[in-house]
């Protein structure tokens, strides 16, 4: 069962960032960039391989922390290193992006958070058919409902 999880959760990961990559790709083409998708891929990749596994690490050392301490608010020194951290790796990419499409980091950023919020609305169109096909589907079952 948890192979079969793991290997979903891959396949979405992989998925999400080939979406993000073109979306970025398309924004940044409409925003007046001169670069190409596999040039975007090679520096994003570059980058990510380098940040994401310390972000996912101070991650899960967070949640350990979490469950071991109970919530004590020594906490709240973990979640603002991740948060640091996060902030960083975000305005990073953005640069990235700048660099990939030869602008500035502000155009990446925004090409960064335009391609960001089409993914969010694409993400919650899904999760709201799911969930109401879930709450069809458990009423369905449910007497008297």
């Amino acid at each position: 069962f948890w192979l079969a999880v793991a290997s979903l959760l891959v396949i979405s990961g992989v998925i999400s960032l080939l979406l993000l990559t073109v979306l970025l790709h398309f924004v940044a083409k409409l925003l007046g960039g001169a670069g190409t998708w596999r040039n975007l891929i090679r520096i994003l990749l570059g980058f990510f391989n380098k940040w994401l596994p310390i972000l996912f690490f101070l991650l899960y050392i967070t949640i350990a922390v979490t469950f071991i301490s109970l919530l004590s608010p020594i906490i709240l020194c973990f979640v603002l290193v991740l948060v640091g951290l996060s902030l960083y790796v975000s305005v990073k990419t953005a640069g990235k992006i700048g660099e990939a499409y030869d602008f500035g980091a502000g155009k990446g950023c925004l090409a960064y958070l335009i391609s960001l919020l089409v993914i969010g609305l694409i993400n919650g169109g899904i999760y709201f058919v799911l969930g109401q096909s879930l709450i069809t589907a458990l009423s369905a079952v449910t007497p008297g409902a």
